[in-house]
Protein backbone atom coordinates (compact mmCIF):
# COMPACT_ATOMS: atom_id res chain seq x y z
CA UNK A 1 0.00 0.00 0.00
CA UNK A 2 1.23 3.50 -0.82
CA UNK A 3 0.46 5.99 1.94
CA UNK A 4 0.77 9.71 1.06
CA UNK A 5 2.97 8.71 -1.92
CA UNK A 6 6.35 8.79 -0.12
CA UNK A 7 9.16 9.71 -2.50
CA UNK A 8 12.46 7.86 -2.24
CA UNK A 9 15.54 10.06 -1.81
CA UNK A 10 19.24 9.18 -1.91
CA UNK A 11 22.49 10.81 -0.89
CA UNK A 12 26.16 10.00 -1.33
CA UNK A 13 29.35 11.17 -3.09
CA UNK A 14 28.67 8.99 -6.13
CA UNK A 15 24.94 9.58 -6.40
CA UNK A 16 24.51 13.04 -7.95
CA UNK A 17 26.17 16.40 -7.42
CA UNK A 18 24.04 18.54 -9.72
CA UNK A 19 23.48 19.61 -13.32
CA UNK A 20 26.36 21.30 -15.13
CA UNK A 21 25.79 25.09 -15.14
CA UNK A 22 22.06 24.63 -14.43
CA UNK A 23 21.48 25.70 -10.82
CA UNK A 24 17.70 25.90 -11.17
CA UNK A 25 17.43 22.28 -12.32
CA UNK A 26 19.87 21.25 -9.60
CA UNK A 27 17.71 22.98 -6.96
CA UNK A 28 14.69 21.02 -8.23
CA UNK A 29 16.55 17.72 -8.00
CA UNK A 30 18.36 18.24 -4.67
CA UNK A 31 16.86 19.40 -1.39
CA UNK A 32 18.60 21.77 1.02
CA UNK A 33 20.54 18.94 2.67
CA UNK A 34 21.83 17.49 -0.59
CA UNK A 35 19.36 14.60 -0.90
CA UNK A 36 18.47 13.62 -4.46
CA UNK A 37 14.74 13.48 -5.17
CA UNK A 38 14.74 10.38 -7.34
CA UNK A 39 11.06 10.46 -8.27
CA UNK A 40 10.75 6.82 -7.18
CA UNK A 41 8.02 5.66 -4.81
CA UNK A 42 9.28 3.35 -2.08
CA UNK A 43 7.68 1.23 0.62
CA UNK A 44 9.27 -0.64 3.51
CA UNK A 45 8.64 -4.38 3.47
CA UNK A 46 7.94 -6.42 6.61
CA UNK A 47 11.55 -7.65 6.66
CA UNK A 48 12.94 -4.11 6.68
CA UNK A 49 13.88 -3.76 3.02
CA UNK A 50 13.13 -0.77 0.83
CA UNK A 51 11.12 -1.76 -2.23
CA UNK A 52 10.68 0.64 -5.14
CA UNK A 53 7.16 0.19 -6.48
CA UNK A 54 6.64 2.98 -9.00
CA UNK A 55 7.53 6.44 -10.24
CA UNK A 56 5.96 9.52 -8.67
CA UNK A 57 4.59 10.54 -12.06
CA UNK A 58 2.68 7.23 -12.20
CA UNK A 59 0.92 7.77 -8.87
CA UNK A 60 -2.64 9.06 -8.87
CA UNK A 61 -5.53 9.46 -6.43
CA UNK A 62 -8.93 7.84 -6.67
CA UNK A 63 -12.14 9.64 -5.73
CA UNK A 64 -11.95 8.50 -2.07
CA UNK A 65 -8.40 9.86 -1.74
CA UNK A 66 -6.39 6.60 -1.91
CA UNK A 67 -3.09 6.72 -3.75
CA UNK A 68 -2.61 4.09 -6.45
CA UNK A 69 0.73 2.93 -7.90
CA UNK A 70 -0.28 1.91 -11.41
CA UNK A 71 2.96 0.17 -12.38
CA UNK A 72 2.85 -2.03 -9.29
CA UNK A 73 -0.63 -3.24 -10.22
CA UNK A 74 0.38 -3.74 -13.86
CA UNK A 75 3.27 -5.94 -12.72
CA UNK A 76 0.83 -8.03 -10.68
CA UNK A 77 -1.50 -8.47 -13.67
CA UNK A 78 1.46 -9.40 -15.86
CA UNK A 79 2.32 -12.21 -13.44
CA UNK A 80 -0.47 -14.17 -15.12
CA UNK A 81 0.72 -16.39 -17.97
CA UNK A 82 -2.30 -15.16 -19.93
CA UNK A 83 -1.17 -11.52 -19.80
CA UNK A 84 1.59 -10.03 -21.93
CA UNK A 85 1.08 -6.32 -21.19
CA UNK A 86 -1.28 -4.19 -19.11
CA UNK A 87 -2.28 -0.55 -18.84
CA UNK A 88 -4.09 0.30 -15.58
CA UNK A 89 -6.18 3.47 -15.55
CA UNK A 90 -7.80 5.48 -12.78
CA UNK A 91 -8.29 9.09 -11.76
CA UNK A 92 -9.67 11.31 -9.01
CA UNK A 93 -13.12 11.34 -10.62
CA UNK A 94 -13.47 7.57 -10.22
CA UNK A 95 -13.60 5.19 -7.29
CA UNK A 96 -12.09 2.15 -9.05
CA UNK A 97 -9.59 0.99 -11.67
CA UNK A 98 -9.94 -0.45 -15.15
CA UNK A 99 -7.32 -1.99 -17.41
CA UNK A 100 -6.40 -2.60 -21.02
CA UNK A 101 -4.78 -6.04 -21.25
CA UNK A 102 -2.76 -7.42 -24.14
CA UNK A 103 -2.98 -11.21 -23.79
CA UNK A 104 -0.04 -13.55 -24.32
CA UNK A 105 -0.74 -15.05 -27.74
CA UNK A 106 0.72 -18.51 -27.02
CA UNK A 107 -1.12 -18.87 -23.71
CA UNK A 108 -4.32 -17.53 -25.24
CA UNK A 109 -4.02 -19.99 -28.12
CA UNK A 110 -3.90 -22.84 -25.60
CA UNK A 111 -6.89 -21.40 -23.73
CA UNK A 112 -8.85 -21.03 -26.98
CA UNK A 113 -8.08 -24.65 -27.87
CA UNK A 114 -9.29 -25.83 -24.47
CA UNK A 115 -12.52 -23.91 -25.07
CA UNK A 116 -12.73 -25.33 -28.61
CA UNK A 117 -12.66 -21.88 -30.17
CA UNK A 118 -11.53 -21.17 -33.72
CA UNK A 119 -10.44 -17.88 -35.19
CA UNK A 120 -7.60 -15.47 -34.56
CA UNK A 121 -6.17 -13.62 -31.58
CA UNK A 122 -8.52 -10.71 -32.30
CA UNK A 123 -11.48 -13.11 -32.33
CA UNK A 124 -10.45 -14.64 -28.99
CA UNK A 125 -10.09 -11.18 -27.41
CA UNK A 126 -13.76 -10.54 -28.21
CA UNK A 127 -15.01 -13.90 -26.94
CA UNK A 128 -16.87 -13.70 -23.59
CA UNK A 129 -15.45 -17.00 -22.28
CA UNK A 130 -11.88 -15.86 -22.93
CA UNK A 131 -12.61 -12.50 -21.35
CA UNK A 132 -14.13 -14.18 -18.29
CA UNK A 133 -11.15 -16.53 -17.91
CA UNK A 134 -8.59 -13.73 -18.01
CA UNK A 135 -10.67 -11.48 -15.77
CA UNK A 136 -10.95 -14.25 -13.18
CA UNK A 137 -7.27 -15.16 -13.42
CA UNK A 138 -5.98 -11.64 -12.79
CA UNK A 139 -8.62 -10.52 -10.26
CA UNK A 140 -9.52 -13.59 -8.25
CA UNK A 141 -6.10 -15.14 -8.74
CA UNK A 142 -2.96 -13.05 -8.88
CA UNK A 143 -4.38 -9.81 -7.45
CA UNK A 144 -5.51 -11.59 -4.29
CA UNK A 145 -2.35 -13.70 -4.07
CA UNK A 146 -0.21 -10.55 -4.19
CA UNK A 147 -2.29 -8.91 -1.47
CA UNK A 148 -3.70 -6.02 -3.46
CA UNK A 149 -6.18 -3.97 -1.49
CA UNK A 150 -9.79 -3.54 -2.55
CA UNK A 151 -9.26 -0.19 -4.25
CA UNK A 152 -6.24 -1.62 -6.11
CA UNK A 153 -8.33 -4.34 -7.75
CA UNK A 154 -9.13 -3.84 -11.42
CA UNK A 155 -12.91 -3.84 -11.86
CA UNK A 156 -13.16 -4.18 -15.64
CA UNK A 157 -10.79 -5.12 -18.46
CA UNK A 158 -10.62 -4.71 -22.22
CA UNK A 159 -8.62 -7.29 -24.17
CA UNK A 160 -6.43 -5.73 -26.85
CA UNK A 161 -4.80 -7.91 -29.55
CA UNK A 162 -2.32 -5.18 -30.58
CA UNK A 163 0.79 -5.16 -28.35
CA UNK A 164 2.11 -1.90 -26.95
CA UNK A 165 5.29 -1.05 -28.85
CA UNK A 166 7.75 1.71 -29.68
CA UNK A 167 6.50 1.61 -33.26
CA UNK A 168 2.88 2.37 -32.38
CA UNK A 169 3.90 5.08 -29.92
CA UNK A 170 2.78 3.37 -26.71
CA UNK A 171 6.27 2.54 -25.40
CA UNK A 172 9.36 4.68 -24.92
CA UNK A 173 12.68 3.57 -26.44
CA UNK A 174 13.41 1.99 -23.02
CA UNK A 175 10.09 0.10 -23.23
CA UNK A 176 8.25 2.10 -20.59
CA UNK A 177 4.53 2.60 -21.11
CA UNK A 178 3.57 6.07 -22.35
CA UNK A 179 0.55 6.58 -20.11
CA UNK A 180 -0.65 9.81 -21.65
CA UNK A 181 -0.62 8.28 -25.14
CA UNK A 182 -2.29 5.09 -23.93
CA UNK A 183 -4.98 7.15 -22.22
CA UNK A 184 -5.60 9.11 -25.42
CA UNK A 185 -5.72 5.99 -27.59
CA UNK A 186 -8.14 4.10 -25.34
CA UNK A 187 -10.26 7.08 -24.23
CA UNK A 188 -13.35 5.77 -26.04
CA UNK A 189 -12.91 2.36 -24.39
CA UNK A 190 -12.37 3.53 -20.82
CA UNK A 191 -15.79 5.10 -20.24
CA UNK A 192 -17.67 1.94 -21.31
CA UNK A 193 -15.39 -0.09 -19.06
CA UNK A 194 -16.37 2.06 -16.10
CA UNK A 195 -20.03 1.77 -17.07
CA UNK A 196 -19.74 -2.03 -17.16
CA UNK A 197 -18.12 -2.00 -13.71
CA UNK A 198 -20.90 0.12 -12.24
CA UNK A 199 -18.61 3.07 -11.52
CA UNK A 200 -20.82 5.77 -13.01
CA UNK A 201 -21.06 8.09 -10.00
CA UNK A 202 -18.36 10.51 -11.09
CA UNK A 203 -17.76 12.37 -14.31
CA UNK A 204 -14.83 11.02 -16.33
CA UNK A 205 -11.85 13.32 -16.88
CA UNK A 206 -10.75 12.05 -20.28
CA UNK A 207 -11.91 14.99 -22.34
Amino acid sequence: MVVDAPTYVAQGPTVFSGYYKEPEKTAEALDGDGWLRTGDIGVWTTDGRLKLVDRKTNIFKLAQGEYVAAEKIENVLQSSSLVNQAFVYGDSFRSSLVAIIVPDEIALSALAASLQLGGSLADWCRHPEVHSSIRKDVSDGYSKQEGLLGFEMVRAVQLEPMPFSVENGLLTPTFKLKRHDAKALYAKVIDPLYASSGDVTHVASLG
